[in-house]
């Protein structure tokens, strides 16, 4: 049982060494040119499997409340049919619609930056032209530097200039 407390202990030291959050690090969104699909696209026949089985409750029981997502399987497959794709650092990731083309997904620009805070977690969220989202967690203190402190959400416009749009973790 010791031998697998020092593998996490070491494990657990690693990532925090190898993360890039830590004292003063100022943190830029990550430039889509250099992001990669990570999973494919799921197929057809998949959809529709994950459907029956996350929906199949909602359609026996006519009287149970529907999630959005059970309404119909077009609202499905537009919420599922996605892939997750990352930054060259893998610092950064996001589940992209299986619609957008690729072309479309690595020339997005930069809209605006935004920092949530919730139970001791960061949440540094990139958000790009074409509905592509990329998010990082982590436990450091992160703000917007442009923005006054608040504890629960911040977010700034990046539209006017992307380059002054970065944050800053603790």
């Amino acid at each position: 049982m010791k031998h697998y407390a020092l593998i996490a202990v070491l494990s657990a030291t690693t990532l925090f060494i190898g993360s890039p959050v830590w004292a003063g690090n100022t943190i830029s969104c990550p430039d889509m040119l250099q992001a990669t699909q990570i999973t494919e696209c799921p197929a057809e026949d998949s959809l529709k499997h994950m459907f029956k089985a996350s929906c199949k409750l909602f359609e026996d029981d006519v009287n149970a409340e529907r999630p959005a997502l059970c309404n119909s399987y077009e609202d499905f497959k537009r919420r599922k049919n996605t892939s997750l794709w990352g930054s060259a650092d893998s610092d950064f990731t996001g589940y992209v619609s299986c619609t957008t083309p690729t072309s479309k997904i690595i020339s997005a620009n930069l809209i605006s930056v935004a920092v949530s805070h919730r139970d001791d977690l960061y949440k540094v969220s990139c958000n790009y032209q074409n509905d592509v989202n990329f998010s990082m967690r982590t436990r450091s203190k992160c703000a917007v530097p442009a923005l006054k402190n608040s504890d629960a959400y911040m977010k700034a416009n990046c539209s006017s200039d992307p380059e002054s749009c970065k944050v800053v973790c603790d």
